[in-house]
């Protein structure tokens, strides 16, 4: 069973709090056992403002985490590639790139996704407008 990971984008304090392991975040949701973390106290003080981002368990080719959210760069040839978006639809993660194609989720599995994250859609939504 793999760990699933949660971060959240505040929109309150336009600041993305570092992931958090779902069972860690359940068990301080029901016994309000708070760490030490001003992630744990923003969640709290303003959970309505919070956007939750899964992460798809799954590094880019430079071995960072990818997330829901996350903007990257596909590489599709040597001289060409495509930049895009990873959602959650239908019950997977898909890449949706500025030019509508969409590579789903058994891409990112298989290392298909020979990409690189870029920024996320909140902090850098400039990287997704298209030329």
């Amino acid at each position: 069973m793999r760990e699933i990971k949660i971060r959240f984008w505040d929109k309150k304090l336009n600041v993305m709090w570092e992931p958090i392991e779902l069972s860690k975040l359940l068990r301080y949701l029901l016994f309000q056992s708070m760490p030490n973390s001003d992630g744990y106290c923003a969640l709290k003080d303003h959970f309505e403002e919070m956007v939750p981002l899964e992460s798809t368990g799954f590094p880019d080719r430079n071995g960072k985490e990818v997330f829901e959210g996350d903007i990257g760069r596909l590489a599709i040839d040597d001289d060409l590639y495509e930049i895009g978006v990873i959602d959650f639809f239908q019950g997977c993660f898909i890449f949706t790139t500025n030019s509508g194609m969409q590579y789903p989720n058994e891409y990112l599995m298989l290392g298909v996704f020979d990409g690189y994250i870029i920024g996320n859609r909140f902090e850098n939504p400039e990287l997704l407008e298209t030329p």
